[in-house]
């Protein structure tokens, strides 16, 4: 091997040295946390560059092949620290390089690893597809434990993609585990996701109940990491009991935020900090909640927590929103979304885009909101978020109406139509329609208006919805009139009065 090669090698398993050294410190907890971001930051450029070199030298070198495969172990750090594309690329990398090498067991806690990035990259559904090839090695080679870790986040991931019945199974699956195996802290792990269920169920006390089990267990194993999970957790829901549920949380809240500080976990804090003045703005009190996020902000930046800080813009934009400050919200957003976009989280950066349009939406400015709203559509239907993507074509078709562009509002419209059918919600489909047909009809265009019509009236006659049949037969009815078939309208009316009472007001109107 030449001399530059055996350097150059050298270089690389130092800085890989360095960041498991990194990686440990922050594992530790305390002023060790701190410790370990600090010797990240500092030879961050370092560790960067030397993982990209080995990759690049994993098809001619095999000391380099194997040494890309150890880069990706020390997840935790990088996750705190670096954009999920980044590592979405070289786990993916390693993912292949250690199904190259024959090491099974690595590849899939690399997949593992891998999932997480995805998640936090805003693409849950791909993050599933991992943990199940994850899970089947689990079960085939009788690893119980990691089982169980994957079962609870197919669980969680099935959660946040409204899927609550898989979501279910999977969290219902890692508690039977960790009973059979006697393993307490992955009992309270499956509590603490079962507390998430009863959050997104609605039910508020039952997630309650499961929190404080997890935090009883933690408390006692002394895992004040998952300790502070828990709490942040429990404060949350306690958050939104009502009134009754204000002052625990506030002590749970408050508990979590000094443990947040003695660990050094300066996301947590962040996060717990806007959460609390998420909720001074949800009681109208926008702004003490902005002087909060500010102090928020100033933590986030001395972290260099770039996701975290990111987030608190968009934060801030929504509480200059509310307190009638389009300016500064708009500012915030925008800063939110190259924020996002510079740590390689595009729903993030989608998200923004979203929530500046809305803005540019409130003030009139439609050509800057269809802008904003078109970038974001394009992110959401990447990753396959057809309730985000449907928004945002519905609101594209808007404003371009304002803009008296029909043209493109109905190709808009069409895209809805498109992103209702994907979810597969009937109701929502006619709903999609109907505005359809009404756009037509603005165009001067009865024929197509008739199409979309009848085809909204079918869909809704399908889903049961009569609401929805009596008023798309109504808007035939109308389209009729203004073509002068009246005996048309009239029977249109006439049979719809025989099989929905309701439409004795549409008729009167008619």
């Amino acid at each position: 091997m030449p001399k530059i090669q055996e350097a150059r090698l050298r270089h690389a398993f130092h800085y890989g040295e360095q960041l498991q050294r990194a990686q440990v410190l922050f594992l530790e907890g305390g002023p060790a946390t701190a410790e370990g971001l600090a010797l990240f930051d500092l030879e961050a450029a370092n560790i960067r560059a030397a993982h990209q070199w080995v990759i690049d030298e994993s098809a001619t070198n095999p000391a380099a092949k194997v040494l890309s495969t150890l880069f990706p172990l020390p997840a935790d750090i990088q996750k705190a620290r670096l954009a999920p594309s980044w590592r979405i690329e070289t786990l993916r990398h390693a993912v292949r390089t250690c199904a190259d090498l024959g090491d099974l067991d690595q590849m899939v806690l690399h997949g593992s690893n891998l999932a997480i990035a995805l998640v936090d990259a805003g693409q849950p559904a791909k993050a599933v597809e991992m943990y199940e090839g994850s899970l089947a090695h689990y079960r085939e080679v009788g690893d119980r434990k990691n089982e169980g870790i994957a079962l609870g986040n197919m669980g969680d991931i099935y959660l946040a993609l409204g899927e609550v019945d898989r979501a279910r199974e999977c969290i219902d699956r890692r508690l039977a585990l960790a009973r059979e195996d006697q393993d307490v802290e992955a009992e309270a792990a499956a509590m603490n996701s079962l507390g998430f269920l009863r959050v997104v169920v609605n039910d508020r006390d039952g997630a309650v109940r499961h929190f404080k089990q997890a935090l009883g267990v933690f408390e006692r194993t002394g895992n004040r990491r998952f300790e502070l999970a828990v709490l942040c957790n429990l404060s949350d829901a306690l958050a939104g009991c009502g009134d009754a549920g204000q002052a625990e949380a506030r002590e749970y809240r408050g508990r979590a935020l000094a443990l947040a500080r003695d660990l050094g976990d300066r996301r947590a804090e962040v996060e717990l900090v806007d959460q609390a003045a998420s909720l001074l703005a949800r009681a109208r009190e926008p702004e003490r909640a902005l002087e909060m996020t500010r102090a928020s902000i100033d933590i986030a930046e001395r972290s260099l927590n770039r996701i975290g800080l990111a987030s608190l813009l968009n934060s801030t934009g929504h509480y200059q929103q509310t307190a009638g400050n389009p300016e500064p919200a708009m500012e915030a957003f925008a800063s939110a979304a190259e924020g996002f976009q510079a740590a390689g989280l595009r729903f993030g950066e989608a998200q923004a885009r979203r929530n500046l349009g809305g803005v540019y939406e409130e003030l009139g400015r439609h050509a800057d909101a269809a802008d904003q709203f078109a970038q974001a559509e394009r992110v959401f239907r990447q990753l396959g978020n057809h309730p985000l993507c449907l928004d945002m074509c519905r609101r594209l078709s808007k404003a371009f109406e304002a803009q008296g562009n029909l043209g493109l509002a109905v190709t808009w419209q069409k895209r809805a139509v498109d992103a209702s059918a994907q979810m597969d919600d009937r109701v929502r489909q006619g709903d999609e329609l109907g505005t359809l047909g009404l756009i037509w009809r603005r165009a001067g265009e009865p024929a197509d208006a008739r199409r979309a019509f009848d085809e909204a009236r079918d869909v809704y006659r399908r889903a049961n919805a009569p609401k929805g049949e009596v008023w798309s037969a109504y808007q035939l009815g109308r389209l009729h009139m203004d073509l002068g078939d009246r005996p048309a309208a009239l029977a249109l009316f006439e049979d719809v009065a025989r099989t929905a009472p309701a439409a004795g007001d549409l008729m009167h109107e008619a």
